[in-house]
This record gives C-alpha cells, sequence and structure tokens, in this order.
C-alpha cells in the first residue's frame, strides 16, 4: 500500500508529460466525435472513458511541485475511472459493443 501511495502521490513530471496525455486526450474525444459523425450513431463510450482518464492524467502532471497532492487526488481519479469502466463492462457487457 505504501508503493501505491508513493506512485500517486509523488511530485508531478512537468508539462511536457502532461500535455501529452492531454494530447492523447483530445485526439481520443476527437477520433471518437468524427467516427460518431461518420457511422451516424454514437459509438461505444470506452474512448470516451479513456480520454478522461488521460485527461485527468495530464492536468495532475502539469501542475506545479507545490500541488502534490491535488496531482495525487487527479490519478486517483483516473484509476477510479478505469476500474468503474471495467467494472461496468463485466456487469453490462452490452452497453460497450455497437
Amino acid at each position: 500500500m505504501k508503493r501505491l501511495s508513493q506512485a500517486l502521490f509523488r511530485e508531478p513530471d512537468g508539462r511536457t508529460k502532461g500535455l501529452c496525455f492531454v494530447g492523447v486526450s483530445l485526439g481520443g474525444v476527437l477520433v471518437w466525435v468524427s467516427l460518431s459523425v461518420t457511422f451516424g450513431e454514437f459509438l461505444s463510450p470506452f474512448i470516451l472513458f479513456v480520454s478522461l482518464s488521460c485527461g485527468l492524467v495530464g492536468i495532475a502532471e502539469s501542475l506545479p511541485v507545490s500541488r502534490r497532492q491535488l496531482a495525487g487526488i487527479l490519478r486517483v481519479g483516473a484509476v477510479s475511472v478505469q476500474l468503474a469502466v471495467l467494472l461496468h463492462l463485466t456487469i453490462v457487457p452490452d452497453f460497450y459493443v455497437s
């Protein structure tokens, strides 16, 4: 548990890494929107959940070093989103199949 806490609540890695994560997040949203428009129906929201997690991690990594606690909370939020998606996938698998 101590290792997990140290990994999640470490100092942010910097704006470069944060901007990469935010870029991946925005790219995922753009791909989802463009494919939804192309096929004329909303696709599986799985890409949106991954994009949300990447966005949260990107914001966490972009914070100043003095905001280590907030960065940790955002990282926990990103992991929680992914765990919630996995749990929901096991309960309602048809929701993610287009």
